[in-house]
């Protein structure tokens, strides 16, 4: 009965020796390139696990005898007398496979690897490869967003030099700027004054030319000049001009004394002085009015064909003598607004450009 079963366990163990036979020729057959990715653990772990099926299949089968053993005994001890007198190979060829299917029921054998499936190990090499060019993909990622920092970095200092030489460049204009403006207000008093000493010329240059003209139409000669139709005619064209700039320099003393007025500077100071100016050039308008009308009867006598030595009209009662005295107070400067001009007069000839400086000085 245990020859059986010992039998059977050889039987086993054949089998078990084949496998690791087979496991052998697998083995040999991982010297090719193409299953290196197997890692080298794995065969040092199938051995042990073929030990330890070996070790609890010998464990089963002494297991195993001492049951047959049991069974034997149990019958001898039930059954007849012809039954014991039976051999000990029938009672074996009756329990010939109870011994197996109670140790594959109590001890299962362990399964073998399939060292054969390296579809298995190609798709893990493949699913980490894939892995591995994920990561590589992430780190690529990673370092365009470090490039793009970087350049973003350096573009913002890039513009921050930028500004700050921007920034420099205006503060340096900005310094000028003050220091022109300090220069300018340096020089306010002096501009004043010379504004008010170039009024003074202008006044007293058309005081002296109008005082002329006055002599001229007004005095002795006037007769001699009536004859004359083509030098009367000149010499209202230049009382037109003169009768524009007059106009000119009215309205400039005007506002001159309206924006210095209780400013404080020497224009400001001397306003009555600049007002009283003002209204001398509205007599020299007169004059020059009075001079032109005289002139004018003249041209018509002469195109009526009338001359007559006595028909002169008697001088003007106006003032005709110029006071300087009066003109020369200017220096002082500023004042009031003076009357409105007589704008007809303004209109007799286009006014001269020469009185710029002036204008530029208020």
């Amino acid at each position: 009965m245990a020859r059986g079963s010992c039998e059977a366990l050889e039987a086993r163990i054949l089998e078990l020796r084949q496998r690791r036979e087979e496991l052998a020729s697998q083995l040999k057959a991982l010297g090719n390139p193409d299953e290196a990715l197997l890692p080298h653990c794995s065969l040092d772990v199938d051995l042990e696990l073929q030990l330890d099926s070996l070790t609890c299949l010998l464990r089963a089968s002494i297991w195993a005898l001492e049951v047959v053993d049991e069974q034997i005994e149990v019958v001898r001890d039930l059954l007849p007398e012809y039954v014991k007198a039976a051999t000990a190979e029938s009672i074996r060829l009756c329990l010939h496979n109870v011994p197996l299917q109670i140790v594959n029921a109590r001890f299962p054998l362990r399964p073998f690897p399939q060292l054969s499936n390296m579809q298995t190990v190609k798709a893990s090499a493949q699913r980490v490869a894939g892995e591995l060019q994920r990561e590589l993909s992430i780190e690529e990622v990673e370092a365009r967003k470090v490039g793009d920092r970087q350049r973003l970095l350096l573009e913002a200092g890039a513009a921050s030099r930028d500004i700050e030489e921007l920034l420099a460049s205006r503060v340096e204009a900005t310094a000028a700027r003050c220091a022109a403006h300090d220069y300018l207000k340096e020089q306010q008093p002096r501009a004043a004054q010379m504004c008010l000493q170039s009024e003074k010329e202008r006044g007293c240059a058309l005081e002296e030319l109008l005082a002329g003209w006055h002599a001229e139409v007004w005095g002795p000669e006037a007769k001699e000049l009536a004859k004359d139709a083509q030098m009367v005619g000149k010499l209202k064209s230049l009382h037109g001009r003169a009768a524009s700039l007059l106009h000119q320099a009215w309205k400039e003393t005007v506002q001159l004394a309206a924006e210095s007025l209780g400013d404080g500077s020497a224009l400001g100071e001397a306003s009555q002085d600049i007002s009283r100016a003002a209204e001398r050039y509205k007599e020299l308008q007169k004059n020059i009015k009075s001079n032109v009308d005289r002139m004018a009867a003249w041209l018509a006598e002469a195109e009526g064909g009338e001359r007559s030595g006595g028909s002169y009209p008697e001088r003007a009662p106006i003032n005709t003598q110029v006071s300087t005295e009066e003109v020369v107070a200017v220096n002082l400067a500023a004042g009031s607004s003076a009357g409105s001009a007589d704008s007809s007069l303004a209109e007799m000839a286009p006014a001269q450009a020469g009185d710029e400086g002036l204008e530029d000085a208020e």
